[in-house]
């Protein structure tokens, strides 16, 4: 079995829901009935336990202990609700993708010699490249350790964009005027678009370790800002650092 979170191919944002991939049918079916089953015997113990009346037998196997049975599902909490489904052949080409990747994180580990990558985005603003790497660097040199950082052929520090369009630069060229102003057009609109959206960055590490201290040490925090703030000025970007997988 394994779990692949649903991620934006581009920003690589999480979706908010994740493929379980199980060796078969017969396995995936099993595995959602037996969860919907906890759940429901989640829920059913703490109105019980509420009201002093014991689970009724249809809520068990012979034999099983509720306590027991549930000491190890925390999949869903019992106040929450249980959207699953199985997903059966023929797949849409999004799926079939996925299968075949691995997911987007997947993809993107296998197309670089990284130990381990960082998801590095801000709640709000835009911060480039350069404020992103004099930012690790000062903050190496508070720590009088630097960041371990990976890929150095390929750029430690990736940029990720918002639109998965391809870049129509040569395909232009050999178009009438009318669409290659029109294609321009949309370029620009998206470029700017693109600026106005919190800034997201991949940033690879020489391994896990270095990574998860990575995380432990700039999640939720303010982003350093160098220049010195003035009444009025908007709120200061507040990071979020998460391994990808």
């Amino acid at each position: 079995m394994a779990v692949i979170p649903a991620r934006d191919r581009n920003t690589l944002e999480k979706l908010g829901y994740y493929f379980i991939l199980c060796s078969t049918h017969a396995a995936a079916r099993a595995f959602l009935d037996r969860t919907k089953a906890f759940h429901r015997l989640a829920k059913a113990q703490r109105i019980m336990e509420d009201s002093g009346v014991p689970i009724p037998p249809g809520y068990l196997r012979d034999g099983e202990d509720p306590v027991k049975l549930l000491e190890g599902f925390s999949l869903v909490p019992e106040n929450g609700y249980v959207s699953m489904r199985v997903v059966l052949p023929p797949y849409n080409p999004t799926v079939i993708q996925l299968l075949k990747e691995g997911g987007p994180a997947a993809r993107i580990t296998k197309e670089s010699k990284a130990g381990e990558m960082v998801v590095f985005s801000v709640d709000m603003g835009h911060i480039n490249q350069y404020d992103l790497e004099e930012a690790l660097k000062d903050d190496g040199r508070r720590r009088n350790l630097h960041w371990k950082l990976g890929r150095e052929e390929a750029g430690n520090i990736v940029k990720l964009t918002y639109d998965d369009h391809n870049d129509y630069s040569e395909e232009s060229s050999a178009e009438p005027e009318e669409k290659t102003r029109g294609t321009r057009e949309e370029r620009v609109a998206r470029m700017k678009d693109e600026q106005r959206r919190p800034s997201r960055y991949v940033i690879s590490f020489t391994d896990r370790n270095e990574a998860r201290r990575f995380v432990r040490e700039w999640h939720r925090r303010p982003f350093p800002v160098r220049r010195k703030r003035n009444p009025g000025d908007e709120p200061i970007p507040i990071v979020n650092a998460e391994i990808l997988w």
